[in-house]
């Protein structure tokens, strides 16, 4: 009787500790009283709710990567242009430390994508 109740609840404990730690955790059967599978299945509804937050933020960041790739390198062929050395070292250098910026992102982006495909990542 007692193992009816606490196995579905370590199952959920385990699983909520792998989601927090960023895995991929299936989806659980709700098993045990109502409301343990009314737990359960809220467990889920959640995890689905943030994974699909995650993705949906995932390919927010790589459109906004990616629109800001040109309008940087414009900004830096103007730069160049300029003829004053100290201010086209300072605009130069600033649209470098963005560009590097924007990289990080899409670097991170994809090391998350390969590394938690499925998993809900961190944020």
């Amino acid at each position: 009787m007692l193992s009816r109740l606490t196995g579905p609840l370590s199952r959920l404990a385990g699983a909520a500790d792998r989601l927090g730690r960023g895995e991929h955790v299936a989806e659980l059967a709700p098993a045990g009283p109502s409301e343990v599978q009314e737990l359960t299945e809220a467990f889920n509804q959640m995890q689905a709710r943030l994974t699909r937050f995650v993705s949906d933020r995932t390919r927010l960041l790589g459109a906004l990567g990616h629109d800001l790739r040109s309008p940087l390198t414009a900004m830096r062929v103007r730069a160049e242009m300029v003829e004053d050395q100290e201010t086209r070292e300072r605009l130069i250098a600033t649209i470098g430390e963005m560009q590097q910026m924007v990289d990080e992102t899409s670097l991170q982006r994809l090391g998350r994508n390969r590394t938690r495909c499925g998993a809900v990542g961190r944020t």
